[in-house]
């Protein structure tokens, strides 16, 4: 991670920046959103599409052409023309202009000093930066002088900087060179703050779209390549919590040489009445036989084998639509549909007739497509494919056709003679691209989902991320692991944002083909290192900027149907002010706080409930989660009196009990959900910092406590203290409300603790935060205590330390810990312990089976917070 200051220069501020692209785009609509001070915008957007300049620096004359947005229509029409701007003549400089609807805060553009953080990159053919300035002081051109000291003018000017030349000295860019503009929706701001914002969705910034603009001087030299990073395999923002595949280019893309000619009709495969979504093909639309062909005359290939005893549906299809051919043309997208959604009007020729949503289009200014009915076209609803269970494996392989493939077609109106995929001035992709992909369920537990292929770090006031996808098993079940952590980019880091944050809990998962809303984890995604290498990544909901590293490949899957707008994930936190803050978890970017919590301290959920300490009050709070749930979404439903200043809050796995640390007393209270009381209060050691409530036990009745247990870090008197909840095994013993049945010593300054869901016997995983080891502590015997009157031992219970991992590679003491279950209960699959090490800044992580340490990677922070993706 970059941290960054910004360098302000007499006349200039100088670019240098690590590409993240952006999520948003231009809304012309979008220019009083909320309002701001003195009647300014409270939001930042495009009030047109960019245009590209060109100055004479020997007449002063200053010329600008727009990008091209012009539509294609649908049937064998040309696509939008490439963005290729005449080659620079004697005397020329070129700038980018990009007119915002107000002020633009010039540190948001151009942060200086080392790259990391800037709002707008502008990226050459091979993804390196190509250093621009801001025409501060007017001596280019007079009518953009800055308005003021750090903020720019609404119409923005890029000047391109001249290689070893003095800073501000402008320049014309290659002959015959190929660009990217990226507009970076986390970064840029008005200058009074407001976030860049391309649509707004009953008030609220959506940014469905990303903001990445191709354009090239003179001719087009450039091949085209699908995006594909080997070395640093980041992942990127917007992927979305349904079944699509989303692809990226390094170029603006052909959308009609992807859909490809119908051979029967030579009409293009595109919907009546919009050129940017296909007509369905069946999923398996290669056929097999002598001479193997695509089903339509597409230039892509999409075959799916679901496990035993799962049948693919002779409905099942898929369409390809570029869902923002505008702002973002290097990205396409597989959804996956049912084939038998036809209007009956649009059955000759066989189309669907749906298109991608208006809003995008008139971002541009363009006039969206409608239906039959005048109505505005929205995309067609996804079909979850037949997925695995928990013991199967679904197996999907993607290729992408290239100018060499047998298969691939011609695709142009004009039978240029150019076979496969191209970009907008008809360069081919020279190579086919194959995506292998596979996935297999998780693990079905409550609240501790598995895996937490992404995990947020704590970092005082921001959240940063790191990856844990790559890191993959190369047999099953128990094999040694593969991969790395890899750092991603900060979802969170503007320090104005939080205060000092407390505790961090993600927003429950809405399956909507479920009345009951019943949460389930996704599959896992099974790619080794050497898949990840070749391109293809597992697919987490990172980074915020938006747009992929360059040369990088995303894609997403899950057997459910994603929920609609407003349900899905968000991300809870809280920090010192007392507030439970709120953000989209795919854009991070902030939705408000709850109202009405005086003091927040710890969160915890079930699949409805959110629950919040109060630290002040003495109080549980119950916080209504579903978006569904008219005039109880957000709201608090129960106030639960517990004891002193509460602090850490968990849900046992079952969702039964919310059980929370009460730090101004050394007690724990265990709360009935169903009743919404305190059952008991137990006492705990001194300096009860964590707390974390497993599931029950699974097993045979007559041999299992069929409890669960909650496990308190006590870090001054370096115990673990345990409870174990009541059952029907154990109500002897155990009585109605649970008991205390260990506190055990021997551990040093233990801290964050984290339940080992992968085990019938509870355990938990417990960071030494004056010590250097990860101690795995479970519960390793006990005996049911007989009913009255019937011979036998009393009740016992044997807890120790079972497996330590420790590495001499760091040398500071580890302060979390989270757990990676990477297979289904059952057996021995391999898992992945994290633990973070504040000393040195370091991330490390661990084979749970062998105990070997698999990575480490440099992220600062204390605590981990792990999720998965879904």
């Amino acid at each position: 991670m970059h941290n960054r200051t910004l360098g302000v220069m007499a006349g200039l501020v100088a670019v240098s920046a690590l590409m993240l692209g952006a999520c948003g785009g231009g809304n012309r609509n979008n220019n009083n959103s909320g309002g701001g001070p003195s009647g300014a915008p409270a939001t930042l957007s495009l009030n047109a599409q960019p245009s590209f300049g060109v100055l004479n620096q020997g007449t002063g004359v200053a010329t600008t052409t727009p990008f091209l947005v012009t539509t294609a229509t649908p049937g064998p029409a040309g696509p939008i023309a490439p963005n290729l701007f005449a080659n620079a003549t004697a005397g020329d400089v070129h700038f980018l202009e990009i007119p915002f609807n107000t002020n633009v805060l010039a540190s948001s553009i151009l942060s200086g000093g080392a790259a990391g953080l800037d709002g707008i990159e502008v990226r050459d053919v091979n993804g390196a930066l190509v250093p621009f300035f801001l025409d501060e002081t007017g001596a280019l051109d007079p009518t953009n002088a800055f308005p003021m000291p750090g903020m720019t003018p609404p119409t923005v000017r890029l000047y391109f900087q001249a290689a070893g030349q003095a800073m501000g000295t402008p320049t014309a860019l290659p002959n015959d060179a190929s660009f990217t503009v990226n507009l970076i929706t986390s970064r840029l701001k008005t200058a009074t703050g407001g976030p860049f914002c391309l649509l707004m969705t009953n008030g609220m910034c959506s940014n469905p779209v990303e903001v990445v603009y191709g354009f090239g001087t003179g001719m087009d030299m450039m091949a085209l390549a699908p995006a594909a990073n080997p070395s640093n395999p980041l992942v990127n923002a917007i992927i979305p919590i349904d079944q699509e595949i989303r692809i990226f280019f390094n170029d603006n893309v052909d959308f009609q040489s992807l859909v490809g000619i119908n051979p029967t009709t030579g009409m293009a495969n595109v919907t009546q009445l919009d050129p940017f979504i296909s007509t369905p093909y069946p999923v398996n639309n290669v056929t097999t036989g002598m001479m193997p062909m695509t089903f339509a005359g597409e230039n892509i290939s999409v075959m799916y084998t679901p496990p035993a005893p799962n049948v693919l549906p002779p409905q099942y299809g898929f369409v390809l639509y570029m869902p923002d051919p505008f702002h973002n043309p290097t990205e396409i997208r597989v959804r996956f549909v049912d084939m038998t959604m036809l209007q009956p009007s649009d059955i000759a020729p066989l189309t669907q007739n749906y298109g991608i949503d208006g809003a995008i289009w008139a971002a541009a200014g363009q006039v969206a497509p409608v239906n039959n009915q005048g109505l505005t076209l929205n995309l067609p609803p996804k079909l979850p494919l037949p997925g695995s269970d928990p013991t199967g494996v679904a197996a999907l392989a993607l290729t992408l056709f290239s100018a060499n493939n047998p298969l691939a077609s011609d695709t142009s109106p004009n039978g240029d003679g150019v076979l496969g995929i191209t970009d907008r001035s008809r360069n081919p992709l020279m190579m086919d691209f194959t995506l292998n992909y596979t996935m297999q369920m998780g693990t079905p537990i409550a609240n501790n989902p598995s895996p937490p292929d992404l995990i947020l770090i704590k970092n005082t006031n921001t959240l940063d991320g790191v990856g844990a996808a790559a890191v993959t098993a190369n047999s099953l079940p128990g094999g040694p692991l593969l991969g790395l952590l890899f750092p991603l980019a900060q979802p969170l880091n503007d320090p104005t944002v939080l205060g000092t944050i407390r505790d961090v809990e993600w927003g429950a998962f809405l399956n909507t083909m479920s009345p009951t809303n019943i949460i389930q984890n996704p599959p896992r995604r099974l790619n080794n290192a050497s898949a990840i290498a070749s391109g293809i990544d597992p697919g987490v909901p990172f980074p915020p900027g938006g747009t992929p590293e360059n040369n990088l490949l995303n894609i997403t899957m899950n057997p459910f149907p994603p929920p609609l707008p407003p349900l899905g994930v968000r991300l809870y936190v809280t920090d010192d002010t007392g507030a439970v803050r709120t953000f989209d978890s795919n854009t991070f970017q902030p939705l408000g706080s709850l109202v009405g919590i005086g003091n927040a301290y710890g969160m915890s959920r079930d699949a409805n409930n959110l629950f919040v300490s109060d630290f002040a009050a003495g109080n549980i709070l119950r916080i209504g989660l579903n978006p569904a749930a008219a005039g109880t979404f957000h709201q608090i439903l129960a106030t639960i009196a517990v004891g002193t200043a509460p602090t850490a809050v968990s849900v046992n796995g079952d969702q039964e009990d919310v059980l929370c640390i009460n730090s101004g007393e050394d007690s724990m209270s265990v709360v009935e959900i169903s009743s919404g009381l305190e059952q008991e209060r137990f006492p705990v050691g001194l300096g009860a910092e964590h707390l974390i409530a497993t599931g029950r036990m699974l097993g045979n009745p007559q041999g299992m406590t069929l409890a669960y247990q909650a496990f308190v870090t006590n870090t001054l008197d370096n115990t673990i203290t345990v409870y174990e909840s009541d059952s029907t095994n154990i109500m002897v013993q155990n009585g109605p409300n649970g008991r205390v049945v260990a506190n055990q010593g021997g551990f040093s300054g233990p801290l964050g603790n984290i339940w080992n869901f992968n085990n019938v016997l509870q355990g938990t995983y417990v960071a030494n935060s004056t010590g250097n080891t990860i101690d795995h502590f479970q519960m390793t015997m006990f005996n049911l205590q007989p009913p009255p009157g019937f011979p036998g031992a009393p009740a016992t219970r044997t807890f120790q330390v079972t497996q330590v991992f420790s590495t001499n590679q760091i040398t500071s003491s580890p302060s979390d810990v989270v757990f990676d279950g990477l297979g289904a209960i059952g057996g021995a699959p391999p898992s992945v312990v994290i633990g973070i090490y504040p000393g040195t800044g370091q991330v490390a992580t661990y084979d749970s089976i062998t105990g070997v340490l698999v990575g480490v990677v440099q992220v600062a922070g204390t605590e981990l917070y792990g999720y998965f993706d879904q």
